[in-house]
């Protein structure tokens, strides 16, 4: 299997692609730490790429059916919405398909921004009320 979770967090998930083949990131499954319940519709956008392959590669990215990258990659390179302070947010609430044809790889920044709710808490500091 060439998809793979790199990192994931309340807020955040880098996800990765790198084989032939389509592949589905699944917002209420792939992107949910153990700690946490989908609330509601999970909300993620994404936040930037990083892709290589050789010429004759392809990379698509689709969201419910919308294009939202259609890469040709043939040198390394970067898609970064965070530096600007915005977000891929098209279809946010469908999950992220990834197809790759050829030898290619992307990696995904995602930010989770609504729908994931931590049940995770702490136990309380200092003696029980009473």
């Amino acid at each position: 299997m060439a998809k793979h979770i790199l990192r994931l967090t309340n807020n955040y998930a880098g996800v990765k692609a790198n084989a032939a083949g389509t592949y589905t990131f699944d917002l209420a499954v792939d992107l949910k730490l153990p700690t946490e319940t989908i609330s509601g519709t999970p909300k993620v956008n994404i936040a930037g790429a990083t892709f290589s392959g050789e010429a004759s590669s392809a990379i698509t990215v689709t969201r419910n059916g919308v294009d939202i990258f259609n890469i040709a990659p043939s040198t390394a390179s970067d898609i970064d919405f965070s530096q600007t302070g915005m977000y891929d947010n098209i279809e946010n609430t469908s999950n992220i398909v990834v197809t790759i044809v050829g030898k290619a790889q992307i990696y995904l920044q995602l930010r989770k921004i609504e729908g994931y709710r931590t049940t995770y808490r702490p136990e309380q500091d200092g003696p029980a009320a009473g």
